[in-house]
């Protein structure tokens, strides 16, 4: 039931931390990988780790912010892989010196929400009409956080909402792509160290913030926590199940009092 042999899985802001992650774990069931990146090294640098655990790899260097171009970015992918039977939205960015309420601009507004948000509205829009829908078929896997369902103290105004949209978005798109056999859901990832998380652990190790606490008493995640839950969603193991977010934070979910 875990068995993706003959899968094409493409994974937004896949060339580093859990986008990487994501791309191994089902490469190593069998897919074929395609990743998207703005960082053209890193992209050299993930597909030649994949290659090296003999998963294949394509890469697209693509910046996520430029939704307008995603379209014609998916029909570029179909025509040279193949049609995509699994997406993984997990492209995003933070910006911790401006993305606080006080003093956040619409600049930044608007390129946050783009990253975090509007990619995975218009990256599902363009699979699903290009390639799911019409072969009534797909597995559709969104990434939110921990503060898209609890916020938190610390700024990220536009970034927590982003992520608590993703969470609606993924019921949303569940009930609209049902019909056509496509599942979507959802993974919110507690503080896993990645690129993105290493300015709020800094901050927490030098005493400037304390960070959440959760029932196993591990702040801290590491990325292949989430490979159990992303190779289910991306299975047949998960065929009746859509709509749906798992958090995979520790307890922090339940864990708000402590």
């Amino acid at each position: 039931m875990h068995n993706l042999k003959g899968k094409l899985a493409l994974v937004t802001g896949g060339s580093s931390g859990i986008g990487l992650v994501i791309a191994e774990t089902l490469g190593s069931a069998g897919a074929k990988i395609v990743l998207i990146s703005r960082n053209k090294d890193k992209l050299i640098n993930a597909q030649q780790y994949l290659s090296n655990k003999n998963i294949e790899c394509h890469t697209f260097v693509f910046d996520a912010s430029n939704i307008s171009n995603i379209d014609h970015l998916i029909t570029q992918i179909i025509k040279e892989c193949g049609d995509i039977d699994i997406l993984v939205n997990n492209v995003g960015a933070t910006d911790t010196a401006n993305d606080q309420f006080e003093t956040i601009t619409t600049d930044t507004w608007n390129t946050l929400i783009n990253v975090n948000l509007a990619s995975a509205v218009f990256f599902t829009q363009a699979v699903a009409k290009q390639s799911m829908m019409r072969r009534k078929q797909g597995k559709i896997i969104n990434l939110s956080s921990m503060v898209g369902i609890n916020p938190i103290k610390q700024g990220g105004v536009a970034y927590q909402l982003a992520k608590a949209s993703i969470e609606h978005f993924t019921k949303l798109t569940a009930i609209e792509l049902g019909m056509y056999n496509i599942t979507v859901n959802c993974i919110a990832p507690g503080i896993i160290p990645s690129n993105m998380t290493k300015d709020l652990i800094a901050a927490s190790v030098q005493g400037k913030i304390v960070l959440p606490n959760n029932a196993l008493g591990k702040p801290l995640g590491k990325p292949s926590d989430i490979s159990g839950i992303s190779l289910l969603f991306a299975s047949d193991a998960s065929a009746h199940i859509t709509g749906q977010s798992i958090s995979v934070d520790g307890g922090r979910n339940i864990s708000i009092s402590l």
